[in-house]
């Protein structure tokens, strides 16, 4: 399998030709990982397209301090940091659907925010505890892309939100421990198990439910 091909780096010209605020990049590979030389390419090449986007890469465990202040605890692990702050988080490789999300991720970093309902978007930033949620999700997967991407849309308001999209493949001794048999799937709060794709609405209900 190629990593970095020349429609990656085509789309992420296209779609991110128009950023106005910096995002960085943070990639923290596992031990002996193979596509070590993509992802230094990928990091070059992100330097072009844009002056606005920057990627490190790091080796996990070589940065403890780092890797807690971003939850970093395995890898192949993303983190997505725009200038406030907040940050969206991938445990896999920005491949298949996971793609699309990594780049809707950074226009929305870097463009102010996610475009959520003006009511779902209210209440979110009314939560006031903290609140964790596991998406697996698979690189084929139709609709993992769309439940990710809204774990995401809801800790960038909210930073009580911590978001984390997780490839069930890659990392599935973790799978098996959440009993993920199809995706996607979200884990909130080691609590709420939520299989499918549903609204925004009743991902923030089962989310509101856990204060009660």
């Amino acid at each position: 399998m190629s990593l970095i091909d020349e429609r990656m780096l085509l789309q992420i010209k296209t779609q991110l030709g128009d950023l106005r605020d910096p995002v960085k990049i943070l990639f923290f590979k596992p031990a002996n990982f193979q596509y070590e030389n993509e992802m230094n390419f990928l990091a070059k090449s992100i330097k072009l397209i844009s002056p606005k986007l920057s990627m490190e890469i790091f080796a996990l465990g070589k940065n403890k301090k780092m890797e807690k202040d971003y939850g970093v605890d395995k890898a192949p692990a993303i983190i997505l940091e725009g200038k406030d702050k907040r940050v969206a988080r991938f445990f896999g490789l920005p491949i298949g659907g996971e793609f699309s999300t990594f780049l809707l991720d950074i226009k929305d970093l870097s463009l102010g925010g996610p475009e959520l309902s003006q009511d779902i978007a209210k209440r979110t930033k009314e939560i006031d505890f903290p609140v964790h949620m596991q998406v697996f999700v698979t690189s084929t997967c139709s609709y993992c892309p769309q439940v990710g991407k809204l774990a995401h849309d809801l800790a960038l308001l909210n930073d009580k939100v911590k978001a984390d999209m997780i490839d069930a493949n890659i990392f599935s001794e973790l799978s098996q421990k959440y009993n993920v048999s199809a995706v996607p799937k979200t884990i909130i709060n080691d609590k709420v198990e939520i299989l499918g794709a549903m609204p925004p609405e009743y991902f923030l209900k089962k989310i509101l439910e856990l204060k009660k």
